[in-house]
């Protein structure tokens, strides 16, 4: 399934396939599925210039998007998360958007938008985190939390309504320090918007190939098992889910999540990437969301075969 993506995205980056025989691998995995995710929804993803990354045209309208990921720091192996319920609350409240921080920082400083093929059109960028050795456990929260500078939290009312309030955040100490809200940030707005997954792995790969009946391996199943969207409105946490993969349509472009930024200069439209999840600031300082039927938060793939 790897090397189908790669021949229909046709002849590219010279040392991409360098990249993904060494040290590059997770990137250039995440690069072949972000293509896959786009073609799926009917975007055309394009590679008319050197950067960025893609060009996409559908749904009426025309953008860009540049990839990045948020790797271990200095090269080493990716960080466990820590099994204290409350050390692993501070990780995810503050080292993990010190990762994403550093990975969008380094693409914001390359100033995309002055390239004359981009004026006036809406500029994305798009990341993954391999940092942590548990991306299964990893969802958009800290993220989110991050871009926007707020960090929400919800509790049920006596009439069993759910209650959301959010409340502004302006730091994230850990390794190191950086303020919160990048949407803030200045050259910012010239961004339209982030997005995320942690759906650009081999995982994906194999469901997606398991499902349309390629299966060299000999394996008699592949379990999906994880948290998902619970479309509950009062509901406050995710709802568990297992499947046994084929039993229903995966789509490519699952588990991408688009966050709009309020200043942008370019704005990208609602109606530009429908399929997905998406999160735009809202009048009131929540966080609005617009949610596909099924969103798989964080999971497991377990290819199951038979032992003699």
């Amino acid at each position: 399934m790897l090397q189908r993506a790669f021949d229909a995205m046709g002849p590219r980056d010279p040392n991409f396939v360098e990249q993904f025989q060494t040290t590059g691998f997770d990137q250039r995995v995440n690069e072949l599925y972000m293509f896959e995710a786009f073609r799926s929804a009917g975007l055309n993803p394009t590679f008319e210039h050197e950067a960025p990354d893609f060009m996409l045209d559908g749904h009426g309208s025309r953008w860009a998007v540049e990839a990045t990921t948020a790797n271990p720091s200095e090269g080493g192996a990716p960080q466990p998360l820590p099994e204290d319920e409350d050390e692993l609350r501070d990780f995810l409240e503050n080292e993990v958007p010190i990762r994403f921080g550093s990975a969008l920082l380094s693409k914001l400083k390359r100033e995309y938008w002055n390239l004359p093929h981009l004026e006036g059109m809406p500029l994305v960028l798009a990341v993954q985190s391999f940092a942590l050795d548990d991306l299964h456990q990893v969802n958009d929260t800290s993220l989110i939390s991050y871009l926007y500078g707020l960090r929400t939290s919800g509790s049920i009312g006596a009439d069993g309504t759910l209650e959301v309030e959010a409340r502004e955040i302006h730091e994230h100490v850990g390794s190191k320090e950086i303020p919160s809200g990048f949407f803030k940030l200045p050259g910012a707005e010239n961004v339209a918007a982030i997005l995320w997954t942690n759906s650009g792995t081999v995982g994906k790969f194999l469901r997606m190939g398991f499902q349309e009946g390629v299966n060299p391996d000999g394996l008699v199943a592949m379990l999906r098992t994880g948290n998902r969207l619970d479309p509950d409105p009062n509901a406050a946490v995710p709802a568990r889910f297992t499947y046994e993969v084929g039993t229903r349509w995966e789509h490519w472009y699952e588990g991408l999540v688009l966050a709009h930024n309020p200043d942008a200069v370019n704005p990208l439209p609602d109606d530009a990437f429908p399929q997905i999840i998406q999160h735009r600031l809202r009048d009131d300082g929540l966080i609005g969301h617009t949610m596909p039927a099924f969103h798989a938060y964080s999971s497991l793939t377990v290819p199951v075969v038979v032992k003699e």
